[in-house]
């Protein structure tokens, strides 16, 4: 399996907050209201349910999962 990020795209956020309320293992608030995601690196493949639900979340499609480098 490849490994895969996730990407938030700041220009696109209007932060709801719903993704780090809701998946708090995954994503967190900056000090500006913005998210962050934790693990920027590269997403463990037993997280990848939470991951899918994480997607569905942003009302605006700001979060996706990309190949990582």
């Amino acid at each position: 399996m490849k490994k895969q990020k996730i990407v938030i795209d700041l220009d696109t956020c209007i932060r709801t907050g719903q993704c780090y309320y809701m998946h708090p293992k995954l994503v967190a608030m900056r000090e500006d209201a913005y998210p962050q995601v934790i693990n920027p690196q590269s997403v463990a493949e037993a997280d990848m349910q939470e991951v899918e639900t994480l997607l569905d979340v942003c009302p605006v499609g700001a979060i996706s999962l990309v190949d990582a480098q």
